[in-house]
């Protein structure tokens, strides 16, 4: 799936367009980001799903063959980002293995920092 045919698509069918255990993971990740910012809206963005804020996107996940993704990696304190440590690949990115277990806590972690930044840069530019 190309990036600007998986932009048209909406996200329960981009979610379906993955093997059943994948959208397992996938939905879980999806509750999580709700869970975390009350309200959110998704779409599918960049060719993944986007979980948004009325002032924006606040963060990014998708499924691929070997793993799910999330994107971008928060700043946090030292203990934070010895946790994320081993699930860094490339710029940006924190990608979960689907052969190993999925690091559902982590996500959660994950998001909650990114939602906090994008509202403290919400307030700060008004």
């Amino acid at each position: 799936m190309t990036t600007s045919s998986a932009n048209t698509l909406t996200v329960d069918q981009y979610i379906q367009n993955f093997p059943t255990e994948v959208q397992e993971i996938l939905q879980k990740i999806r509750r999580i980001g709700k869970e975390v910012a009350p309200g959110v809206t998704e779409k599918v963005s960049y060719g993944v799903l986007s979980l948004r804020i009325q002032s924006g996107a606040f963060a990014y996940y998708g499924g691929y063959k070997q793993h799910v993704s999330v994107y971008p990696i928060p700043p946090g304190p030292t203990a934070f980002a010895k946790k994320i440590a081993p699930y860094i690949k490339g710029k940006g990115t924190l990608q979960f293995p689907l052969d190993t277990p999925i690091p559902f806590d982590l996500i959660k972690e994950v998001f909650q920092l990114l939602y906090k930044a994008r509202l403290e840069r919400t307030k700060a530019k008004k």
